[in-house]
């Protein structure tokens, strides 16, 4: 993305990366300033304050990715004690509740094999 591009966006109130790197330096965005800053010994930087910002618009920035957060596992509930009377075309409300429980069963097995290669830092 260009830094044109990205001053637009600040400008037109779109969302923003968080965090980008430009010319070996990392940036982060600062909401209450609308502005990139970097600090370095306790001095704040903004983007391209070292150099003439009408120069550098049509540069790169690379976006970093934020590391996603893994989400805690779903509590498994039985769907025939947790829910209303629901009547659905060719199954009881029992192969619903089987069916819910089993996809709720299965996103906990995703969720801890994600927590494993996080661990193993993949």
């Amino acid at each position: 993305m260009e830094i044109i591009d990205l001053l637009n966006k600040i400008a037109n109130g779109e969302q923003v990366p968080k965090k980008i790197k430009f010319l070996n330096y990392e940036y982060e965005f600062n909401q209450l300033n609308k502005e990139y800053q970097r600090w370095v010994n306790g001095v704040n930087y903004g983007l391209g304050e070292d150099r003439r910002l009408d120069i550098i618009l049509d540069y790169e920035v690379e976006i970093l990715e934020e590391e996603k957060k893994i989400p805690g596992k779903l509590e498994i509930l039985n769907a025939n004690e947790h829910s209303k009377e629901v009547y659905y075309e060719n199954y009881s409300k029992e192969e619903i509740s089987l069916d819910i429980e089993t996809l709720q069963i299965w996103v906990n097995q995703i969720i801890d094999y994600l927590n494993y290669l996080k661990s193993k830092g993949e």
